[in-house]
């Protein structure tokens, strides 16, 4: 929804008004194994917008959201390894979930959260792979962990398969375009920032930015 906003304040025709982004949600917010950040526990909440609107090295009156998605990113982490005693498999190695297929069908699960009880230890490749620029080197730890305990059961033609349950061994059936689609732009943006570079040039989304309210301020974490 970030990004909507941001071309609607931008858009050269019937622009939203600036007011719009400045009413949108912020919140809640949380702490978590010493990071504060605006919660929302599916990981793709916090890769979307960022996968086409390059966020480093700027913030707007309210968050630096860049930052923000680098906190909530590592902050699943520590909560995944924080689970270890529920679901023996996962780690600091091995973790990551966002909203998935599961065996009971499509859950829009997450961490850290207040609706933990939903959790059956699924693993889902697209949260840490999704989450590459904020995480770089934690990032693809978890993808090669998740490579290394489930094998070619996981993996085939089309890459990771949605989800997986290392402690069960269930495997998602199907393929999703729109996780493969999020983890194949933001390796890219991790490995060139093309997309980014090429989005950014787009007068309507400056337009957006600017009216919204971003300043430059210094970039902290993630790639």
């Amino acid at each position: 929804m970030m990004g909507l906003y941001l071309f609607g304040v931008g858009a050269a025709e019937r622009p939203l008004g600036p007011e719009t982004w400045h009413a949108r949600q912020r919140g809640p917010v949380v702490s978590f194994c010493g990071r504060t950040f605006i919660q929302c526990a599916p990981s793709f909440t916090h890769q979307v917008a960022h996968a086409r609107f390059d966020f480093r090295g700027q913030r707007d009156d309210y968050a630096d959201y860049w930052q923000n998605s680098v906190d909530a990113t590592l902050a699943q982490r520590d909560w995944c390894a924080d689970r270890a005693s529920e679901f023996s498999r996962w780690s600091h190695a091995l973790w990551g979930v966002t909203a998935s297929d599961s065996v009971h069908g499509y859950v829009a699960w997450g961490g850290p959260s207040l609706a933990a009880e939903k959790i059956d230890g699924t693993m889902v490749p697209c949260a840490p792979a999704g989450s590459w620029p904020f995480a770089p080197s934690e990032g693809l730890a978890a993808l090669r962990e998740m490579h290394a305990v489930g094998g070619e059961r996981v993996w085939g033609r089309h890459g990771f398969a949605d989800a997986f349950n290392p402690q069960t061994g269930w495997v998602a059936r199907d393929v999703i375009g729109s996780d493969q689609g999020i983890t194949l732009v933001m390796a890219e943006n991790l490995r060139s920032r093309l997309v980014w570079d090429v989005f950014m040039q787009a007068p309507e989304v400056r337009r957006g930015l600017r009216l919204a309210g971003f300043k430059a301020t210094a970039l902290t974490s993630g790639a």
